[in-house]
């Protein structure tokens, strides 16, 4: 059975079924109007049918007429409406007609054309970076490295200038018992031995001191860097 004969017969059965409905003499006109093949003449008869009682009867009838209109897309939306009552005892006398004349709504309604999402905009992230307060490292006092320094030297000097006056003393005595002149030799030898020991004190402690002034100020006296944050400090 084609789709406008199942309608027609299903509007049929309506008018016959609800002869003491409010909206019966609508859904009789529409019916009238509709067999005879004036469907866009029915429409508003059956819309305010649907006003006056709305039923699951009238809204399946509206939905036949929307079908036969080609408004599938409210045919499917009344007819779906209707069937939601499937124990209505109009609808269920009529409910595998309504279930065809669905399904063949439903596949006219036409997909909606797919919408254009808007543009994504991507905002980068604002990086602020913390300020980062700099400041130099306490200053280191080199004077006592220099002070280490010169005394070491001195030092030195000394035990050099110690082993010179031994070398004198030794020379001159050799000079004077050369020429025969009366010579003590054992304050000579004091004076020699006393000579040579300053001397050695001398350049064995200036040596020492003076080596360690030296890499006490070129390990110490260039460690201060500039430092970044409050809990930087140098530690020597």
């Amino acid at each position: 059975m084609k789709p406008l004969v199942l309608s027609i017969a299903i509007v049929v059965g309506a008018a016959n079924a609800y002869a003491q409905s409010p909206a019966d003499a609508l859904l009789r006109q529409s019916y009238e109007l509709r067999r005879a093949g004036h469907d866009e003449d029915a429409l508003p008869l059956l819309l305010e049918a649907f006003e006056t009682e709305h039923s699951p009867r009238v809204a399946a009838q509206l939905g036949l007429c929307e079908q036969a209109t080609g408004d599938f897309d409210h045919a499917a939306e009344h007819l779906r409406e209707a069937l939601a009552s499937p124990n209505d005892p109009w609808v269920s006398r009529h409910l595998d007609g309504l279930s065809q004349a669905y399904t063949i709504a439903q596949s006219r309604v036409p997909v909606p054309a797919p919408q254009s999402l808007p543009p994504v905009i991507v905002h980068s992230p604002v990086i602020v970076h913390a300020p980062v307060h700099i400041r130099p490292a306490p200053r280191v006092d080199l004077t006592p490295f220099y002070v280490t320094i010169a005394s070491g030297s001195a030092l030195f000097a000394g035990g050099v200038s110690s082993w010179i006056a031994r070398d004198v003393i030794v020379e001159n005595y050799n000079d004077a018992v050369m020429r025969g002149q009366a010579c003590d030799r054992a304050t000579a030898a004091t004076n020699r031995d006393v000579a040579t020991g300053l001397a050695a004190a001398g350049i064995s402690a200036g040596a020492i001191v003076a080596t360690v002034g030296t890499v006490l100020l070129l390990t110490h006296g260039h460690s201060h860097v500039a430092c970044a944050g409050p809990s930087c400090t140098v530690k020597f």
